[in-house]
Order: structure tokens, then sequence, then C-alpha cells
């Protein structure tokens, strides 16, 4: 008979067959877009950032997403966090997730890889620490 701890941990974070497609606007103006209708040229194009993604994050790995250029990396992180939503597919989260992405202008030189997460990890606790702190005062 198995026992409850022998039970494989359930994934911290699953990604699904997550699809994400954004429009790309080709005319800046008005007369842009009026000359384009007549010209009929296309006003936008599809770009697809993700398309059928899976793979699930158990508690405790480090995954590191790597790619050129438009390939997705940032999109993936967005859907992780909460901040955008798959097209198509699902993202699901264990637990609280905090995102990293964009908290500052980037990584301070003088620190190593580990001690700029650290620190631009801080940054969003510190943030949500003080806002408590003063909603309590209020």
């Amino acid at each position: 008979m198995p026992k409850i701890s022998d039970a494989q941990p359930l994934p911290r974070i699953i990604i699904d067959d997550v699809h994400k497609t954004f429009k790309l606007r080709h005319t800046h103006s008005i007369k842009e877009t009026a000359l384009a209708a007549i010209r009929r040229k296309p006003l936008t194009t599809d770009f697809h950032a993700l398309d059928g993604v899976s793979f699930d994050i158990q508690q405790g790995e480090s995954v590191a997403l790597l790619g050129f250029n438009g390939s997705g990396k940032s999109t993936m992180l967005k859907l992780i966090s909460g901040v955008l939503e798959p097209d198509e597919g699902t993202v699901l989260t264990r637990g609280r997730v905090a995102g990293l992405i964009e908290v500052g202008a980037g990584f301070h030189p003088d620190l190593s890889g580990r001690e700029n997460i650290f620190l631009n990890a801080a940054i969003p606790v510190s943030y949500t620490h003080l806002r408590a702190h003063e909603t309590k005062a209020n």
C-alpha cells in the first residue's frame, strides 16, 4: 500500500497548451490608416508570441527561459504572474507569484547574479509591506 508521503507533489506552476497572439498595427496616424485602406494594404498582422506551449514547474525547481528576441519569454512570464491572460490554454499557479519582470532599470553591474535577484525580489515585498503598514495606520 503506497504511503501518502510517497505520492508525487502537485506542480506549483502548470502551463498547458498556451497560445497568445498580439495584433501589430502598421499605421500610426489617421492619414496613414486612410491611405492604407484606399490602397487595400493590411492595417494589422497577427504576431503569435506563444503557440501551444506546455510545461510544469515543481516546488523547488529552478527554471530559465532562454530564447531570441521576440520568442515569447516576457510574454510567458507575464502570463505566469497574471499580468496577461492566454488566448487559449491554461495557466495555473499554486501559492503566491511575484513578477520581477521590468521591476527596475535592470541588474546592478557590481553585484553578482544571485545578489541582483535578491535585490529585485526585495522591491515588491518591501512595497507590499509598506502598503500594509500604511493601510493599518489609516
